[in-house]
């Protein structure tokens, strides 16, 4: 059991918690809660998905693939070349955080692991569907036909939110995560000696 104590007013509070139990519940949000999206865009060495989201700690990129697509023979610069590059991002669950973060000894993030705050989680079926508005709003007007296809995506994934119980699993986790921790309170004694 780890224990961390940490003092608040006139009381000392002792957070305990098994660092094996929490490990395994982050390792099961991220196989089973995080959110998927599969990117894909021509560019330069310097466009690599290392480079451009070197904040990876709350995501992980995964079959990643860069296809060359034109070399530039006339210098040595890798920057001139051209690449396609694809790859699979998962983005985990904001509560793999507070868990990482909790182990690393912060308890500032029991505030959030009680109050639980579906806006700061990514539920992937509303990122999805953010990022499908977001891709209708750059398309050219004038291609109607891709736009029906982005509105029709966006549809079902609306239709798919309403039944989704992705608020739910995330809810589930986070009364686990309650459950799994222990917050003693003591009143610190406060002795003063007189002469």
């Amino acid at each position: 059991m780890k224990e961390i104590k940490y003092y608040k007013g006139s009381y000392e509070y002792v957070v305990t918690f098994s660092e094996e139990e929490l490990k395994e519940l982050r390792e099961e949000i991220i196989n089973d809660a995080s959110s998927f999206m599969h990117v894909e865009y021509n560019g330069t060495s310097n466009d690599s998905p290392y480079l451009r989201n070197q904040a990876l700690e709350s995501a992980t990129i995964k079959n990643y693939m860069r296809e060359d697509i034109k070399i530039d023979k006339n210098t040595n610069e890798e920057n001139n070349n051209i690449y396609h590059y694809s790859y699979d991002r998962y983005t985990y669950p904001y509560i793999e955080k507070l868990i990482r973060n909790l182990l690393n000894n912060d308890i500032s993030v029991l505030y959030d692991i009680y109050n639980p705050d579906l806006q700061k989680e990514n539920v992937s079926i509303y990122h999805q569907i953010n990022y499908l508005e977001r891709k209708l709003s750059h398309t050219d007007s004038r291609n109607t036909s891709d736009k029906l296809k982005l509105l029709k995506e966006i549809e079902e994934l609306v239709k798919k939110a309403i039944n989704t119980k992705e608020e739910v699993l995330i809810l589930k986790y986070y009364d686990r995560l309650q459950n799994m921790i222990n917050i003693e309170k003591e009143p610190v004694l406060n002795i003063t000696l007189s002469k």
